[in-house]
């Protein structure tokens, strides 16, 4: 059977005559609006970069008008329009055509200054001359307000001055920020600013960086929390009994010397010799662990302090419990409860999946870190489902649980689970632990 070719409905002639004559009529009118604006948008752009010298020189022209005495003083009225127009024209043709690049580290903790190294290169054809370069941290007016960066929030070193940037020069400008809160942050923008000459006039021009750095927690100082050490202290005895009850592998057999310990002889390979063997037995040198971070929500009644310090207070130990980990040779798997296990599963895939039963994505200590920054608090019913499915997912697996919820609400859970409750009371945090879920485990932990 023959297709039947789609047909084309034709405009009609004056329609289309319409059509054009109407859009015609729109790009005209924005046009005349343009052309009567441009008077406007000129004198605001002049009144954003007068400076002190150009105001002083405007009075002066004023006085020279000599309105009291009715004989304008033509010579010094001339000469002040004159370095008035010449000085706007020369800071225009010499201000600076910024392209910017930054280099700056992935992650940073919470209030330590780390450096920002800003590639800058001139592409105006004439130099640039008296410029000055910063980070913007006042709001600025109009639609670029919501993209600047508090200035509670940030604070940087002191601005650099460049007398002269050539055209196509490459110039590194190194500065200092520290961000004071945990999570994912923009870079405030860099202000360009050029001021030649004698600082008459100030050109400005803002530029937005497309980069972000994940602050993340600060780990717990013990010496000033007591809590926080007894936690860390029932936690690292935790490890230590995970690590005791790893089952020995055989390593090989060697000749017995003088003063070596032996654990076991090789009694067949000695007769075989002539000459004592002993076997030798090692521990794995890194053990896997799962740690839990319970992001849920929690009340007044719950925590004697606010969710959010209670919360900031939780992302803090889990930093340390991390680095306890790491100095015990315990290679820990990290869930968090505000994160979908499918991101999990994205995540693996993306980086190549598991090697050796461990997912790259939820064991390497730099994206650990990047997910507390961004780890946010959920409904203590979604927590509890992602709890729950973790659980399934990782069997009879050791398993940490960090909470600010009581250790009893986990009752429920099944397997080698351990729970430490962590908050703050009053002044001082407070911590408890239950014992692990599991009556057949040695891994039960200590009650703080």
């Amino acid at each position: 059977m023959d297709s039947e070719l789609p047909t084309t409905r034709r405009m009609h002639p004056l329609r289309r005559a319409f059509g054009l004559i109407t859009a015609g009529a729109a790009k005209a009118l924005r046009a005349v609006i343009k052309l009567l604006l441009l008077p406007w948008r000129i004198f605001l752009k002049l009144k954003r970069s007068l400076t002190s010298a150009s105001v002083t020189l405007m009075l002066m022209a004023f006085m020279s008008l000599n309105i009291v005495w009715g004989y304008p003083w033509s010579g010094m009225l001339a000469a002040c329009i004159a370095c008035l127009f010449i000085g706007w024209i020369a800071n225009w043709l010499t201000r600076a055509k910024i392209d910017a690049g930054c280099s700056l580290p992935t992650s940073v903790p919470v209030g330590q200054p780390f450096r920002v190294v800003s590639h800058l290169v001139n592409t105006n054809r004439l130099p640039a001359l008296d410029t000055l370069v910063s980070f913007e941290l006042q709001p600025m007016p109009g639609k670029l307000r919501k993209r600047t960066v508090a200035e509670n929030n940030v604070i940087v070193s002191r601005p650099a001055f460049y007398p002269l940037m050539r055209s196509g020069e490459r110039i590194e400008f190194e500065s200092q920020l520290s961000f004071f809160r945990r999570g994912l942050h923009h870079l405030p923008p860099l202000l360009i600013q050029s001021t030649f000459p004698f600082y008459l006039f100030r050109w400005r021009k803002t530029i937005f960086l497309d980069a972000e750095i994940a602050v993340t927690p600060v780990p717990l100082d013990e010496e000033h929390h007591q809590a926080a050490r007894q936690v860390l202290s029932a936690v690292g005895g935790w490890a230590r009994r995970l690590l005791a009850g790893d089952a020995s592998e055989y390593a090989g057999s060697r000749e017995y010397q003088s003063g070596m310990s032996v654990r076991r002889w090789d009694f067949a390979s000695w007769a075989r010799l002539g000459r004592p063997i002993v076997r030798e037995f090692q521990s794995p040198s890194v053990r896997s662990m799962n740690l839990i971070i319970d992001t849920a929500t929690v009340t007044h009644g719950e925590s004697d302090t606010s969710p959010s310090e209670s919360f900031e207070y939780l992302m803090s130990m889990t930093v340390s419990v991390l680095n306890l980990f790491s100095g015990s040779s315990v290679s820990a798997q990290m869930f968090l409860t505000d994160e979908p296990l499918e991101s999990h599963a994205d995540q693996s895939n993306a980086g190549g999946g598991r090697q050796g039963g461990v997912n790259p994505f939820l064991n390497d200590r730099d994206a650990q870190l990047i997910r507390l920054a961004k780890s946010k608090q959920v409904d203590p019913a979604i927590a509890d489902s992602r709890i729950e499915a973790i659980s399934e997912q990782l069997g009879r697996n050791p398993t940490l649980l960090l909470s600010r919820r009581h250790a009893e609400h986990f009752d429920w859970l099944d397997g080698d689970f351990s729970v430490f409750q962590v908050g703050i009371s009053g002044d001082a945090p407070v911590a408890s632990n239950e014992a692990s879920r599991s009556s057949e485990s040695p891994l039960a932990a200590d009650s703080v």
